[in-house]
């Protein structure tokens, strides 16, 4: 019987970041999609989106720095300290790209990302 769609099945972990520990759901192979949520969400608003991609996408869903069960927050952080999260996950999971899809907050961070991109090849599809 096929799995369903709209509840996918994503192995759980967390990775070591310059924000804490931060907790990812992850699934599949292929092209590498990671989903950052809105503020007061976790990565569990994209399950139908991972469970949609998975069978032909990497997919990466993020619990954003101090939500869901990722380590709480310590300080205030900036877009700059997103974006070094982010290459902290995608070094972790030794991605050298990946298409990038937020929603409200994680929207807004993913569109202004790319001055805080480190030098050298844009990881971003």
């Amino acid at each position: 019987m096929p799995a369903n769609k709209e509840q996918p099945n994503l192995l759980v972990t967390h990775v070591e970041t310059n924000l804490g520990k931060i907790c990812i759901r992850r699934s599949g192979k292929g092209v590498p999609m990671i989903f950052w949520p809105s503020l007061m969400m976790d990565a569990t608003m994209w399950d139908a989106q991972a469970g949609h991609f998975q069978d032909r996408n990497r997919v990466v869903c993020i619990d954003s720095p101090g939500h869901g069960q990722s380590e709480p927050l310590t300080s205030t952080f900036t877009m700059e300290d997103c974006a070094r999260c982010l290459n902290n996950i995608m070094d972790t999971l030794d991605l050298e790209k990946a298409i990038l899809i937020g929603n409200y907050w994680g929207g807004c961070w993913v569109v202004c990302l790319p001055p805080f991109i480190p030098k050298g090849p844009s990881p971003l599809y």
